[in-house]
């Protein structure tokens, strides 16, 4: 949300529950993205959340709230968002993602399907395929590494940048500081940037050099 809307969390209030304290691991290597089942397995006893549930305040005043679960049967990998605003909504699933929702108040809601002839330059240089052709989890990597590249050999980052850095990696971090310390505490907090530099927008956010 931070990178779409150029709004950074301010606080967070945040629940952090473990519901199955002992799962199963496959007892023998294990290859990332592996398509195959694990047929024997051996008991872990788990002492990280499984579940949590976040609520959000972001600059400017709006405000959000998230939910992360490893306990939803039938979701591998359901990445979703949805941004609601006085006159429309936009909503997206990493499961449909050809899919743009998009809701009105006064006249019929639309669903907008990937196109780069409809997109403008960011969106046209992050799709790889023409309209018709999925694109998918896999791809992103593809898109992202290429804005990665070209900016190295450019000699310089790109404007607007198009990719995570080292300050967003911190950023992310802070957050995460916060949730913790608010689920342990049950209560509101501040996402404490002390010493941080100020991070307005991801347009003029400064950028962080490799030695």
């Amino acid at each position: 949300m931070t990178y779409l809307t150029g709004r950074r969390v301010e606080a967070v209030m945040a629940d952090l529950s473990t519901f199955i304290p002992v799962r199963h691991r496959p007892s023998g290597p294990v290859l990332t993205f592996s398509t195959e089942r694990a047929t024997e397995t051996v008991a872990v006893e788990i002492d990280t959340e499984d579940v949590a549930t976040i609520l959000l305040r972001f600059e400017g005043g709006a405000r959000g709230s998230v939910a992360i679960s490893q306990l939803s049967p039938g979701r591998k990998n359901s990445l979703a968002y949805q941004i609601d605003g006085a006159a429309s909504a936009a909503a997206w699933d990493s499961e449909q993602p050809e899919h743009l929702w998009i809701g009105h108040r006064d006249r019929s809601n639309e669903l907008l399907l990937r196109n780069p002839a409809l997109m403008n330059g960011a969106g046209r240089a992050a799709a790889r395929m023409p309209g018709g052709h999925v694109e998918g989890f896999a791809d992103t990597f593809g898109a992202a590494f290429t804005s990665i590249y070209a900016d190295v050999i450019a000699g310089a980052p790109s404007s607007p940048r198009t990719y995570a850095n080292f300050a967003d990696g911190h950023e992310e971090m802070l957050v995460g500081d916060a949730v913790l310390e608010s689920s342990r505490t049950a209560r509101w907090v501040q996402v404490s940037r002390s010493g941080v530099a100020s991070t307005p927008d991801r347009r003029s956010r400064p950028e962080v050099q490799s030695p």
